[in-house]
């Protein structure tokens, strides 16, 4: 074995078992009214999230007819319309004509307990207007995905553990689907939006709803495709499961077509990210988040993912302390803090990724520092030869040194910037110090070259990693910018 091969084990060996803390759990100076869980939270796309109902312990019925809204510019919190009646547990959805429905709950003051009501509230003019039933359903700490602004599913939650049906905003109607092949306790559920297909997950997974069946082994997941009505089961690799009688709180990333899981299980300060392509989990570090002591949980927040800013905002919660040795609850603390955790982990705000609006390429007009050697060349332009994105160009004896527009690498054929699959992007060790040395090609995420007295070495990271240009090592695709 060469010097490389047992080099590059060494390298992503040690990365394997590193411990990240690259994001950070910002807390916000506006906090919630009072302590609160159990509510229900959903976002107007713009500057508004919006929380539904709530209470600081199941006992306690104050303010649980409130519908508060958060502003994120100024961060702050107000108590803006309210409910006729006193709901936790259930379900709110936003609809892109201006209004948000709200779904089931927990009703304190109604004699079944269990409401089967659909609300619809207006924002604009504070509006709460009954517009529907659920019966013979319940939407009791259900599991519930969103896959257009018109049309919800659910799966029942507490009560109603097998049951997906879905609710259409245009028609008013309730569908029922089918059973579930699994149970769960408590669920949650996220939906890639890409692959149009939902994960339905929760605590305790059991074949029957009977809760001496035995619990399943391995934390098995209903992967559902809504526009087939087709379902099987998954299982995410490295998932630990969610904690009994604990709730998840999941947002989902389009973009980067992943989930994040926050609590529900004992986190010791991370959240779980979800690779929708993979079905892989990363466990990610995170700085100031609730539940980081080993045996606590942190369960039933509010969390919204807002696109525009990058950011996982969470409000409230629920933090369970268990006891390491009996697996007893010990105590429980509901929180009243609002927190964010940018996805950009500083990079700079104003980036975007969007393609280039030209139609065709052009050549680039944006300068870079890079040491550009025009002293024994003829004018004209040349490739770098470590990034195939740059090049600089030579007039009489002097250089100006250039990057290509995003999406577009620089063409040695044609000397101009070109789209990436009309470039062919060579790396030589020709000339280059024994080491480590990233793909000139930025396209290629997953590969990277080692020299050795002038020989280069191909290599590729293993386990869906990535290669770190920065610290000229895999890492997971979540701290790369590729």
């Amino acid at each position: 074995m060469d010097i490389f091969n047992i080099f590059f084990i060494i390298l992503t060996h040690t990365f394997v078992q590193e411990t990240f803390s690259t994001f950070v759990a910002e807390i916000c100076k506006g906090k919630l009214p009072s302590k609160l869980q159990a509510f229900s939270v959903a976002y107007d796309g713009d500057d508004s999230i919006y929380i539904f109902g709530g209470t600081g312990s199941f006992f306690d019925d104050k303010d649980r007819e409130v519908i508060r809204r958060y502003s994120i510019s100024t961060d702050r919190v107000e108590s803006f319309a309210k409910f006729s009646p006193n709901l936790i547990y259930g379900t709110a959805m936003y609809n892109q004509a201006g209004f948000f429905y709200y779904f089931g709950g927990y009703e304190y003051s109604a004699s079944e307990y269990f409401s089967n009501k659909i609300y619809q509230f207006h924002p604009s003019n504070k509006s709460v207007n009954t517009v529907g039933t659920l019966l013979p359903f319940r939407v009791y700490e259900s599991a519930d995905f969103q896959i257009n602004s018109s049309t919800i599913y659910f799966w029942g939650g507490y009560g109603d553990d097998r049951l997906l049906f879905s609710y259409n905003g245009v028609t008013s109607s309730i569908t029922k689907l089918r059973d579930l092949p699994i149970s769960y306790n408590t669920g949650t559920a996220l939906y890639d939006k890409i692959g149009e297909v939902a994960y339905i997950f929760g605590s305790e997974p059991r074949q029957s709803n009977n809760t001496a069946a035995p619990i399943l082994t391995g934390a098995p997941i209903v992967e559902y495709n809504p526009n087939k009505d087709t379902l099987k089961i998954v299982y995410f690799s490295n998932f630990p499961g969610i904690t009994s009688y604990m709730r998840a709180s999941p947002v989902s990333d389009d973009k980067r077509r992943v989930g994040y899981i926050v609590g529900g299980y004992n986190s010791n300060g991370t959240i779980l990210q979800v690779n929708y392509t993979t079905l892989h989990v990363c466990n990610i570090s995170v700085q100031n988040i609730p539940g980081a002591e080993n045996g606590t949980v942190f369960n039933r927040a509010g969390t919204v993912f807002v696109p525009k800013l990058d950011r996982i905002y969470i409000l409230g919660g629920l933090l369970t302390r268990f006891n390491t040795t009996t697996d007893l609850v010990e105590s429980t603390t509901v929180l009243e803090d609002i927190y964010y955790i940018d996805l950009r982990r500083g990079q700079d705000a104003t980036e975007t990724t969007t393609a280039p609006t030209t139609a065709t390429p052009t050549t680039p007009t944006t300068s870079i520092p890079i040491s550009a050697d025009c002293a024994k060349k003829a004018d004209g332009f040349y490739p770098d030869p470590d990034f195939c994105k740059a090049f600089f160009g030579c007039l009489a004896g002097k250089g100006s040194d250039y990057l290509c527009p995003k999406e577009l690498l620089f063409d040695p054929a044609k000397l101009k910037c070109n789209f990436p699959h009309l470039v062919v992007c060579n790396f030589t060790c020709k000339n280059k110090p024994n080491g480590i040395y990233a793909d000139p090609n930025p396209t290629k995420c997953d590969t990277f070259f080692g020299c050795m007295n002038g020989v280069k070495n191909s290599f590729k990271c293993p386990n869906l990693l990535v290669f770190d240009r920065s610290e000229l090592r895999c890492n997971y695709p979540l701290f790369v910018k590729c």
